[in-house]
């Protein structure tokens, strides 16, 4: 990852930004309405956000493009060897997260908007609970805690039977990787326009930018 530009520095950079947007809607808060609203809407949306993202890294294609070919490749090697998502430092497994957040909060703060603060905190919770759901599925059933498994099986949270049709070849459905909610869907789209082509990229980006579109028009006086 180390070859990704990643660093500590996104993580402080995230966390500094969590902490201003805590203090930003302490002092402006939204309606609890509308944060409440705001926060389950990005979670659900996270698990197709996360599906989509799936369908991207695992297209064969994409390890041509250059500004996400070590990520494609971080993907799709996972197919290969699964075990190792939870053989790795926790850190390590979490922190790809940190440079999309660290972004996204530097594009919203010119808003000062309470609902995109909403937003992105729910994101911070949604990203993370998306990678670890992810791991869950994969850690053999003894070292799940008991907890996980409760929402496993309350289907709260992917399971691994759940995610396990999707490691089986040629790897081409069940691509979402936080409740699995979103796979039905996003499976029949996929059936219809295929896995491997870069229109992924640009539905992608678009429902990624739905929440803090959402939040504006919750927020900003268009409702």
């Amino acid at each position: 990852m180390v070859a990704l530009g990643y660093s500590k520095g996104f993580t402080y950079t995230m966390v500094g930004g969590m902490v201003w947007s805590v203090w930003a809607l302490a002092h402006a808060p939204p309606s609890l309405g509308s944060a409440a609203l705001l926060f389950a809407f990005t979670l659900l949306v996270t698990d197709l956000i996360s599906g989509l993202l799936h369908v991207v890294l695992d297209n064969p294609r994409s390890l041509k493009l250059g500004p996400i070919r070590s990520l494609a490749e971080g993907f799709q090697r996972h197919h290969e060897s699964p075990a190792k998502i939870y053989e790795m430092p926790l850190y390590q497994h979490l922190y790809v997260m940190h440079m999309p957040l660290t972004l996204l909060f530097l594009a919203i703060l010119p808003f000062h908007n309470a609902g995109m603060y909403v937003v992105f905190l729910s994101l911070v919770v949604g990203l993370h609970l998306m990678q670890m759901a992810h791991l869950w599925a994969h850690l053999p059933a003894e070292r799940v805690p008991a907890v996980v498994r409760v929402l496993q099986s309350a289907r709260v949270l992917l399971r691994k039977p759940q995610h396990d049709l999707h490691h089986t070849p040629p790897f081409d459905k069940d691509f979402c990787i936080m409740t699995g909610i979103c796979n039905r869907p996003l499976n029949a789209v996929v059936s219809v326009i295929g896995p491997t082509t870069h229109f992924w990229l640009a539905i992608f980006v678009v429902v990624a930018l739905a929440p803090m579109l959402v939040a504006f028009l919750v927020t900003g006086g268009v409702w």
